[in-house]
């Protein structure tokens, strides 16, 4: 398995200390984490669970206030019936009241009682994104590369479709001008033979005086 989590500037502000691989679901989870001097904590300031990849900070499965206390080392309790029913994997952030993103935890695991951890193998940087890798990773990456060539060809058959539909519409035009150029030659040639006749009664008539 994997996925892309967007890094945002500011997330040394606060660190979340000793993060566990995983973490039961059916229990109370606590969040231990320390401010650091470039941070006070405000109204609105909240620690948000996410699941993993999340694309916006108010994509959060679950959140707690905050209290507005000085000391650097601070905890919150997300209780378990508050807890997603979800085994994934999650993260832990820090909200300052206007949601901007605080601090980031690193990615673990929520899981049942006896669901087998499936551990996180590594993390790496991709330009702005981190990208965590589970023992999952080469085939999701087969997967998604397959889904990928999928759906460029999709798109390539939809783009050859509307080029054939813009065709067949030019065809169309060209054959509505072409069948309207042949009524206007129909009549032309009829002015023509009408034209013709009207010369030769007037050359019988001019004749017969």
């Amino acid at each position: 398995k994997q996925w892309y989590q967007r890094r945002v500037h500011g997330y040394a502000q606060v660190i979340f200390n000793d993060i566990e691989d995983s973490y039961p679901l059916d229990l109370d989870l606590v969040c231990r984490y320390t401010l650091t001097p470039g941070i006070e904590p405000g109204h609105g300031d909240r620690v948000a669970l996410y699941r993993l990849p999340y694309l916006q900070p108010h994509e959060y499965v679950a959140y707690v206030w905050t209290q507005l206390q000085t000391e650097q080392q601070m905890e919150v309790t997300f209780t378990h019936s508050v807890l997603p029913l979800e085994e994934d994997f999650y993260q832990f952030q820090y909200l300052k009241g206007d949601s901007n993103v605080a601090g980031a935890s690193v990615p673990f695991q929520l899981k049942g009682p006896g669901t087998r951890n499936q551990g996180v193998c590594g993390v790496r940087e991709e330009g702005d994104l981190l990208v965590v890798q589970t023992p999952h990773t080469s085939l999701q990456e087969k997967a998604a590369d397959i889904e990928s060539k999928y759906t460029g060809l999709l798109e390539l058959s939809e783009q050859l479709t509307d080029e054939l539909n813009l065709k067949n519409q030019s065809f169309i035009v060209l054959e509505r001008k072409h069948i309207s150029l042949l009524g206007t030659v129909s009549k032309c040639e009829q002015m023509e033979r009408d034209l013709q006749q009207l010369v030769e009664e007037k050359s019988q008539l001019e004749q017969t005086l």
